[in-house]
Formats: structure tokens, C-alpha cells, sequence
């Protein structure tokens, strides 16, 4: 695996808890993270930002200590009610837990300073407005739940790459033909699988993209005279074409490969239809692969959870056990504390270059799953 492939893969496999599909600017882990994680999570602050929060950190200092602080330049008062706040919280016991303790112009720490403070902090100093502050302070609950799956998902992905025993030398160049790469290609794998709890996992720069990667799964799964179907609607405009709906019938396609297609329609509300999805003769018995788009995609129905496509597996495996359910994972991928292989899901599929890559893989994807797919 070429050097470039092992930093940007597990670099954003480090950093992915805090770039999920629900990643917020505010976004902080009561976990201390790398300085490569930091920034992916809170972004490099602009040198006047940096210049008022040290100003506010001073101000933090001294309200605890009894005195009074000067007042904010120009804030309309929310970086001040907010330090105030702060003050009276007493989440570490020391100024020093913002910046360094030199009085550095280091940032925030939100695994010192207490997630929830630094948020407020955060998003109350200026250049942002009280009426944002507010908007912020509204919506705590919220930025703790983000939080707390940082956290799980963090953990989880730390301990894939303890038990694949990750190390430094997996992030150079190798040089001859690569044979085993110094185990890269067989951790990477291996850490990937843990992570989403699957047997086994393909993680590789050569998928182009997500679209690449579930057509190889589908190729892999379907053979002439099997049944192809989609149980949530039409898939994605690129999918219409690897299944040969239109562009590439006559190109290689699933069509002309002898598989057949058929999908479930959405209700008229833009939902699932689970009655259609349940009724007798769904699933048919030449149903060799059921295909489910975990994300809305273009449609406006609202993005399947991990606790729904287990619902969809168990529909299904009661009507033909021999099945196999394939994921599209795209966009999916750490926004909850289990992904689809934790439920059943035979196999799931994605794209490096959204979640997993916190946008810094400039290509590649994914097949985990069952080992014997």
C-alpha cells in the first residue's frame, strides 16, 4: 500500500469520531486527542479569534480569584455572560486548563476545560453574536449527545488499532513489490473490521469511489438468474447504471449479466413500506442479494437508522434466510454507537472519501462484512 494511502486511512479513522455525519464546529471529546485530531475537530482558529479567547481565559482567572474582569470589547455581553458562567462552574480548578499554562495562545482544550464549557465558550465569543450564543446555549443537550458518541466511537476505534497493533512503521513507504506491506494492508483491514464489528473488511485506495466499491460487492454476490432488490426505493442516479437501468445496459452491467431488479417503492409519505416489505412473497426465493441505501440519497425520505435496517434484516432473513443484505453505508458511517454489521447486515459497503477519510482521503472505499462473501 502506497505511503500516502496508510496517513490518509488511519489518520481519519483517528480523527472520524468528531467528523461524523452530524459533525458540528462545536463538536468536543472529554478525551484528550492528538494535535492531528484537534485540528481535524476544531479547525485552525484565525489569529484575532485566538487574541479574544486568550482575553477571555484571562478574565476566567480573574473572576476566580475573586476579582473583577474587565469588560469585553464590543461583544453585546455574551462572551462575558458566558466567561461568567464558566467561572462559576469550576469544571477544572485553574485557568491554565484553557491554553497552557504559560499563559499560552494554545485554544480551548476540551479535554480539560469540560466539553459543555467549552462549546458556550466557543461559540459566545465574539465575532459571534448574542442571538447566536443563545441559539448555542438552546442547544447543548444536543452538542453533549455529539459528545458522548465521540467519545464511544473514539474508543472503539482506538482499541481496533490496538488490537491490530497499529504502529509508526505502518505510515512509511515500503519499497520492492510490497509483498505483505509490514502487515499494512492486513492491520488496516483487520482494524476496519473490528471497528464496525465485521468478520472481515477490504479497505483500499484502488475503489475509486462508494459507487465502485458496492459494485464490486453486487458482482461478487449476484450470478445469472438471481434477483437483485432495493427495498428503499431507487437507488443512487450512479447505481441506475452498474444495475443497468439506463446508460450501461448493453456496458457490462448487473442487466446484462443475467440479474434481474426489482424495488420497493417508498410510501406516499417518503417512508419505508414496511407492509409491502413484509407481505408474502417479497423476498422470493430466487432473491439472491437485497440491496439498502442507508442515506436518503436524492429522494426526501429521511435517512435509515441502524435500529430500522435491522428491522429490514430480520423481514427479510425470515423470508429467505440465504439472502445476503448489502448496506450502502455512505454517510453512515460513526453517526450512531453501532453500524449495520452489528445488527446483521451481511455486508456494508462505503466510501473512504466521506466520513472515514474526515475528507482527507482524496479516494478510496470499503467492503466489510461476513468473511466468506
Amino acid at each position: 500500500m502506497a505511503p500516502a494511502v496508510h496517513v490518509s486511512t488511519a489518520h481519519a479513522l483517528s480523527a472520524h469520531a468528531a467528523t461524523s455525519a452530524a459533525s458540528r464546529p462545536f463538536a468536543a471529546s472529554n478525551v484528550r486527542l492528538s494535535g492531528f485530531a484537534r485540528r481535524t475537530v476544531h479547525g485552525i482558529q484565525d489569529a484575532k479569534q485566538y487574541v479574544r479567547l486568550r482575553e477571555s481565559k484571562q478574565r476566567v482567572a480573574r473572576i476566580r480569584r475573586g476579582g473583577s474582569a474587565p469588560a469585553p470589547r464590543a461583544s453585546g455581553g455574551g462572551e462575558q455572560r458566558a466567561v461568567e458562567t464558566i467561572a462559576r462552574e469550576g469544571e477544572t480548578g485553574g485557568s491554565e486548563s484553557w491554553g497552557d499554562s504559560n499563559g499560552g495562545d494554545s485554544g480551548p482544550n476540551p479535554a480539560t476545560f469540560g466539553a459543555a464549557s467549552y462549546a458556550t465558550a466557543y461559540v459566545a465569543a465574539p465575532p459571534f453574536s448574542p442571538p447566536v450564543a443563545a441559539a448555542a446555549a438552546a442547544l447543548q443537550g444536543e452538542f453533549a449527545e455529539v459528545d458522548r458518541l465521540v467519545g464511544v466511537n473514539l474508543k472503539r476505534v482506538l482499541d481496533a488499532f490496538a488490537a491490530a497493533r497499529v504502529g509508526r512503521h505502518h505510515f512509511s513507504g515500503t519499497t520492492g513489490y510490497g509483498h505483505g506491506d509490514a502487515g499494512g494492508r492486513e492491520a488496516l483491514d483487520s482494524a476496519f473490521a473490528q471497528i464496525v464489528g465485521a468478520e472481515a473488511a477490504c479497505v483500499r485506495a484502488q475503489f475509486f469511489s462508494g459507487t465502485h466499491a458496492i459494485a464490486a460487492a453486487l458482482y461478487a454476490v449476484l450470478r445469472p438468474g438471481d434477483e437483485l432488490l432495493s427495498v428503499a426505493g431507487a437507488p443512487y442516479d450512479t447505481m441506475e447504471e452498474v444495475i443497468g437501468l439506463r446508460g450501461s445496459a448493453g456496458h457490462g452491467s448487473l442487466r446484462e449479466f443475467g440479474v434481474s431488479y426489482r424495488q420497493i417503492e417508498l410510501t406516499s409519505q417518503g417512508k419505508l413500506d414496511w407492509d409491502a416489505l413484509s407481505a408474502p412473497g417479497a423476498v422470493k426465493a430466487n432473491t439472491r442479494c437485497v440491496l439498502v441505501q442507508r442515506s436518503c440519497g436524492y429522494s426526501l425520505r429521511e435517512t435509515l437508522t441502524v435500529e430500522q435496517i435491522g428491522r429490514i434484516v430480520e423481514i427479510v432473513k425470515a423470508q429467505n434466510p440465504s439472502c445476503v443484505v448489502v448496506v450502502d453505508n455512505c454517510y453512515g458511517e460513526f453517526i450512531e454507537e453501532r453500524e449495520p454489521t452489528h445488527v446483521g447486515a451481511d455486508l456494508i459497503v462505503g466510501s473512504l472519501i466521506k466520513i472515514p477519510g474526515a475528507t482527507i482521503a482524496p479516494s478510496g472505499g470499503y467492503v466489510a462484512g461476513r468473511a466468506d462473501l
